[in-house]
């Protein structure tokens, strides 16, 4: 049994080599080059275009060198504190995902990078792949090998994640957009901002306002950061995002007792106030923000004929005094 299960992965990464060589050859075909190594050259002679490209063609697949790994032999990648922008799958991704590795193999290798000094891989995306691999006793894992430095490594990670993930949560967008934009704004790269956005855009087929809401996600406090994955609208949370952090605790906690409910016209209202203050507005001076702004003003406008207006009030008399005479007879009959 163990001897036809190694028979047949050996079979399945053949075929995964084939296809890896198939499009390596209609690549260089189009281009008329030979296939690009990812190399640790002079990132300061590359423009913000190139890296972007040969990020792309690594998270396709076309650019590395395709190998099997020992399992033990790959360590989960070191994010440098800045923590994994990307959650691990859920129960049920996770069972289907193994399912689909067991009937029918792995279809996209794993990408890695060497461990420099060390017989050892550090995984920059496959990590959920890896671990069923190791669940189900598996001792190699197909893996695209590429030579890459720490920030071209997290912008390998963010693309793959995004092009090859059914669904991403806000949240992981949102961090996924700051990694991109904090890595191409150094100064090596030599670009100003402009150009910076302007290349992410193009890059992930996102508008500009999109692409700066997402952005504004990464200054929620945590507690607000887990209602936008559950679902919280996004264009309040982007609004929330501009209050102090202060004023973001006290926010939440109102909500949270259910003293106010949001919407996106208070919360506007909410931010020029805090923008106005130097201080961070109080539980009360947020409810009172609130309190004044559920029942906005309604204008009535009713007319009345001359023969109406002659029946009750004096001749040649002003509409402010109309006014007046109407809110005293109002208060009289209702009062």
């Amino acid at each position: 049994m163990e001897n036809n299960q190694k028979k047949e992965e050996e079979l399945r990464f053949a075929k995964m080599r084939e296809r890896f060589n198939k499009m390596h050859t209609n690549n260089n075909n189009s281009n008329n080059t030979e296939s690009v190594e990812i190399t640790e050259p002079e990132e300061q002679d590359k423009n913000i275009k190139e890296i972007a490209e040969e990020v792309k063609k690594v998270a396709q697949n076309q650019v590395g060198t395709l190998t099997e790994i020992e399992i033990y032999k790959l360590k989960p990648y070191e994010y440098k504190g800045e923590g994994q922008p990307f959650n691990e799958y859920n129960s049920k991704k996770y069972e289907d995902v193994k399912n689909s590795i067991i009937l029918n193999g792995l279809h996209e290798p794993i990408i890695v990078r060497k461990i420099a000094n060390e017989d050892k891989y550090e995984i920059i995306a496959g990590h959920n792949r890896t671990k069923i691999f190791k669940e189900l006793g598996r001792e190699k894992i197909p893996a695209l090998i590429v030579d890459c430095d720490d920030d071209k490594a997290r912008l390998i990670m963010v693309e793959t994640n995004i092009m090859k993930r059914d669904e991403i949560t806000p949240m992981e967008r949102a961090r996924a957009y700051k990694i991109q934009k904090d890595i191409y704004s150094k100064k090596k790269y030599g670009e100003n901002e402009n150009v910076v956005i302007k290349t992410i855009l193009e890059e992930s087929n996102t508008s500009n306002s999109t692409f700066y809401r997402y952005l504004a996600l990464n200054n929620l406090i945590p507690e607000f950061q887990d209602l936008v994955e559950n679902k919280f609208n996004i264009r309040n949370a982007e609004q929330i995002s501009f209050l102090k952090k202060e004023e973001q605790e006290n926010l939440y906690l109102l909500l949270n007792d259910k003293k106010i409910k949001v919407n996106d016209k208070k919360l506007k209202i909410l931010k020029n106030l805090s923008n106005e203050n130097d201080n961070a507005l109080s539980e009360d001076e947020i409810v009172n923000c609130f309190k004044e702004n559920l029942k906005p003003n309604i204008e009535i406008s009713i007319n009345l004929n001359n023969e109406e207006i002659e029946k009750y009030f004096p001749a040649n008399i002003d509409k402010k005094e109309m006014k007046e005479i109407i809110i005293k007879a109002l208060e009289k009959y209702l009062g």
